[in-house]
């Protein structure tokens, strides 16, 4: 089997890249960006640059790769907001592992996730306004043990990128 891996330079990229060369698939690495002296897998053979995912040939690059290398699968690692959205067009060329655009986007979306997950019962976090959490950084003062609060963006940007913990007004503002 011939897979195609977006992001090969990112290290989850590298062991997937891996994994798969071991179990005897032939990989395909891309990136939007190079490592020093072109360096990538050694389980990569060819490696593609790609425009950045926010580039309006973004999909065309991807799409061109597929018809020249025809993997029989695209595992988007990167670019994946933008891939699911194009994923019916790219699906005329190959398989791509990602679910379309709405069921994506509602994973995205940390706000869809946390509204799913209550319909269903599934333990979540609470979501408080600014006003409430200044309100409670300011009760902090009175408490043996402070509360904490962790502040995430609503779009999933990625590892822990936008994130903030809080346990003072000071450290907030």
């Amino acid at each position: 089997m011939k897979v195609l891996v977006t992001g090969a330079t990112r290290n989850i990229s590298m062991a997937i890249i891996r994994g798969l060369a071991r179990a005897g698939c032939e990989v395909i690495g891309a990136d939007e960006r190079k490592l020093p002296f072109n360096m990538h897998s050694r389980y990569s053979k060819p490696y593609y640059a790609y425009p950045s995912e926010y580039h309006d040939d973004f999909t065309n690059a991807i799409i061109a790769m597929i018809k020249k290398e025809k993997p029989d699968v695209l595992l988007p690692v990167c670019g994946s907001k933008q891939i699911s959205n194009h994923k019916a067009t790219i699906e005329k060329y190959t398989k791509v592992l990602i679910p379309d655009y709405e069921g994506y986007m509602k994973a995205f979306d940390n706000q869809s996730t946390i509204e799913e997950c209550k319909k269903l019962n599934i333990g979540c976090p609470k979501i408080c306004r600014e006003d409430d959490i200044l309100c409670e950084l300011n009760n902090n003062k009175t408490r043996p043990e402070p509360v904490r609060f962790v502040l995430k963006p609503r779009a999933d940007i990625g590892g822990s990128r936008g994130m903030g913990v809080f346990h003072d007004e000071a450290s907030y503002i």
